[in-house]
């Protein structure tokens, strides 16, 4: 996963020239501070719109001047980044608070590979963080205005500090200003370059110790392809991403795979290595336009949307399968539920379960 300087600076040739020779600091690495916990105030939407932000043209011009920010749907924001980010595919997002505020964080496929974090206030439309979670590094960052490239940043802080790139952030600051925080290791040491995100300066340059171990995540290996072979069993598409997730409670390992439907729709079915065998699968997007079939005598997921619509008239936003242990009957075998939640018109939501095996509301 990790890529080297040579293969970086050479993906960033479009942007090469970019780089005044005056502001490509001195090779050395001046004086090497420690890791710091960072403290970050809160801000406010206020706040964040009187500063230039990444991408703010692009997202600006989403609403087209016809609805407020917060009306913009999830779909075409995705829509956009997908544009901002030619090739990229829409993994996951999570509605969560940042500095206060309330956010969308969204995990990004990126054409080569590479996961790219976009943190964005849905308020306003306006990007508060970009993070390259892993590599390969070899896509445009060209965050428009007054901010260098990704290829530029990262030019700046190989020519500091030699080595390979784990991660990138672009970030607001506590004293509100941007910084690219490039993330480099030389098989000796791990690093954190900082620089000025308009500039180019050079800031400062943090050395990693131990005791910063989740400082650095580095990516596992793909599913194997008896993992990949029995998910595509349950539904088609292209596989998008996976990862091992062992169970904290047992010796156990897992793996997350998810899978983009033709429709876009982003199916995360969990496999247990073991036995080859399902655990749990959901879809909390859409759009439900595909075939999901578990097996076993399990019945496929069309067919329980069918039965939740006919007792509820109204939009199945979010659904998932997974085994739970029969609760009057502790010896008994598991029982494979169901869960849908349905909204409807008024914005009011309900929760069923329906048993997986015989199709009865629980």
């Amino acid at each position: 996963m990790l890529l080297s300087s040579l293969l970086l600076i050479a993906c960033g040739d479009e942007d090469s020239g970019l780089l005044d020779q005056d502001i490509i600091p001195d090779a050395g690495k001046g004086e090497i501070g420690q890791f710091e916990t960072e403290v970050f105030s809160n801000l406010t939407p206020a706040t964040v719109s009187a500063l230039e932000t990444p991408y703010e043209g692009d997202l600006a011009t989403l609403a087209g001047g016809r609805v407020q920010a917060s009306e913009v749907s999830f779909a075409d924001l995705a829509a956009e980044l997908e544009k901002i980010f030619p090739g990229a595919t829409i993994l996951d997002f999570e509605l969560e608070e940042e500095r206060g505020l309330m956010v969308w964080d969204i995990e990004v496929k990126m054409p080569g590979g590479g996961v790219l974090e976009a943190v964005i206030i849905p308020e306003i439309l306006e990007i508060l963080e970009l993070e390259g979670q892993s590599g390969p590094f070899n896509y445009t960052i060209d965050p428009g205005g007054e901010f260098i490239s990704l290829a530029a940043a990262i030019e700046i802080a190989l020519s500091v500090q030699h080595g390979e790139i784990e991660r990138w952030e672009l970030e607001l600051e506590e004293d509100d200003q941007w910084e690219y925080e490039i993330h480099v290791t030389d098989g000796e040491g791990d690093w954190e370059m900082e620089i000025n995100a308009f500039t180019g300066d050079f800031l400062e340059q943090n050395e990693k110790d131990e005791d910063d171990e989740d400082e650095f995540e580095t990516p596992g290996e793909p599913a194997p392809q008896e993992v990949i072979d029995l998910v595509s069993n349950y539904v088609s598409g292209e596989i998008v991403k996976s990862e091992g997730d062992d169970d904290e409670d047992s010796d156990e390992s897992h793996w997350k795979v998810h899978v983009k439907t033709e429709g876009g729709a982003i199916v995360e079915i969990k496999i247990d290595q073991a036995t080859n065998s399902l655990l749990e699968a959901e879809d909390d997007k859409g759009p439900f336009d595909y075939q999901f079939t578990p097996g076993n005598d399990l019945l496929p997921l069309t067919v329980i949307m069918e039965i939740a619509l006919s007792e509820f008239r109204g939009e199945i936003v979010e659904w998932e399968l997974e085994s739970e242990d029969n609760e009057d009957d502790p010896k008994a075998a598991a029982m494979w539920i169901y869960e849908l939640e349905i909204e409807f018109e008024g914005g009011e939501e309900v929760e069923i379960e329906i048993d997986a095996l015989t199709g009865e509301f629980l």
